[in-house]
């Protein structure tokens, strides 16, 4: 089997594939790889694919568009070591009956997790008691000390309920939350799957009664400005907003005022420039945790063995632990 290794060198690369993950993929098959220090491009691409059986991509891997396609003469099996695969895979690979399997599961659990930190986090003060402790500090005589919040029995508003969403909802059971989902793209099954979530059709009303609101929508034309001025208003004094989704959700600018009122904090790994500017006020609020887009950075190497053990499970008949169907690749964030 010939597998073409598209990711091109660099800090890509180097995190992602160690040398053990090259070592098992290469037990899987001829592996070819992208020599250069950039990304293909399409013509690049379309010329390296041909003969290929298995084309791996990642982040910045330039797209597998139909002509792409045309050359792909042999391509049974796209793996992605990352997390969407909206613009990775063109509607036309599906179409052909090329397998498409994905890291987004993997990703999904690592963000949920990281969501959970920044919920506990924010609630808790850790970064304000923190740097009181580094200064020299202790809790007497601080100014609002006594402002830690417990997570327990809060009312959390989970807004989109994907790979992610589900994942945190795991992971809030124990601390007996109130959990209501928006999300109007949600099958029926799914919902009466969890019968003991509030699914709701009305945004507004579940973001006045939540303690928590935590972003988990695809970026999608639908979602922009998601949160935007009337429904950051919305919120509860005191309330939390957790952004682990992108930063087109949320009407930054406005956000950005509303905490320096200090009437909301907030939690976010996401913004509407990456990386965050300097100048940004939001890098010294005190009300707001800022995380350089790293929610899902806990697996590093586990997107790569994901989809290193489901080409096995390809090339031996096996059921795949992380297909993409082309439904779900549709639902995906679209950068």
């Amino acid at each position: 089997m010939n597998i073409l290794l598209s990711v091109h060198n660099g800090i890509i690369k180097d995190k992602y594939f160690p040398g053990y993950i090259m070592e098992a993929l290469g037990k899987l098959g001829r592996i070819k790889q992208n020599t250069n220090d950039r990304p293909w491009t399409e013509e690049e691409l379309s010329e390296n694919i041909k003969g290929m059986d298995v084309c791996i991509t990642h982040w910045q891997s330039p797209k597998i568009t139909p002509e792409v396609l045309a050359c792909a003469d042999r391509l049974k099996l796209v793996a992605h070591c990352a997390g969407s695969v909206y613009n990775i895979v063109s509607p036309e690979v599906f179409e052909k009956g090329i397998t498409v399997v994905g890291a987004n599961r993997v990703m999904a659990r690592a963000v949920a997790e990281g969501t959970l930190a920044y919920m506990l986090a924010s609630l808790l003060k850790i970064k304000k008691y923190s740097d009181l402790m580094q200064g020299g500090g202790w809790k007497e005589g601080i100014s609002g000390y006594g402002d830690m919040k417990t997570l327990y029995d809060r009312d959390v508003l989970l807004v989109g309920f994907g790979d992610i969403g589900r994942f945190v909802y795991a992971l809030l059971l124990p601390f007996n939350v109130n959990v209501s989902v928006y999300d109007p793209h949600l099958k029926i099954e799914i919902m009466q799957s969890y019968p003991a979530i509030d699914f709701t059709g009305d945004l507004d009303n579940a973001i006045r009664k939540a303690d928590v609101v935590s972003l988990h929508a695809s970026k999608n034309p639908g979602s922009d400005k998601l949160m935007n001025r009337a429904r950051i208003d919305l919120m509860k004094d005191g309330a939390l907003l957790v952004n682990t989704a992108r930063g087109s959700l949320v009407d930054e600018e406005y956000l950005v005022g509303t905490l320096k009122s200090g009437r909301i904090q907030a939690a976010l790994d996401v913004f509407e420039e990456e990386p965050l500017p300097l100048e940004s006020e939001l890098r010294n609020l005190p009300n707001v945790l800022c995380m350089p887009h790293v929610a899902g950075s806990g697996v590093v190497t586990g997107y790569a063995e994901a989809m290193a053990a489901d080409i096995a499970n390809f090339m031996n008949g096996r059921p795949l632990e992380y297909e993409i169907t082309a439904e779900k690749a549709g639902m995906m964030t679209r950068e």
